[in-house]
């Protein structure tokens, strides 16, 4: 079985840390933005065995960009995947109640 890397983008990274300071300093629970962490972690390693299981999104023009949608919690993974190098790239964390293409739209790949 071949195992990829899952490598974040800044953009992905810069959403998962305002999640973690929303819920640390904003709610004042940081033991719960700490679980919340490591489950989203938990939940992006899975990619690095086979990442094609999870489906394309159903929003375009993503969808035709073979931009797939993995969800973990309340959050939706959007991430490509470059077979050549073996790499899972995790472009957004977007919270699943706002609006996905308002969302999306924002991303620089």
């Amino acid at each position: 079985m071949t195992e990829y890397k899952v490598m974040l983008t800044d953009y992905a990274m810069n959403q998962i840390s305002s999640v973690v300071d929303y819920i640390s300093d904003e709610l004042r629970a940081p033991e719960t933005a700490e679980v919340w962490l490591e489950k989203l972690k938990s939940g992006m390693e899975t990619l690095a065995f086979m990442p094609d299981r999870v489906l394309l999104t159903d929003e375009e023009p993503w969808r035709s960009r073979g931009i797939r949608k993995l969800i973990i919690m309340n959050y939706y993974i959007y991430f490509w995947i470059n077979r050549s190098e073996k790499t899972v790239w995790i472009i957004a964390v977007i919270y699943s109640g706002m609006d996905q293409a308002t969302q999306l739209k924002r991303i620089k790949k």
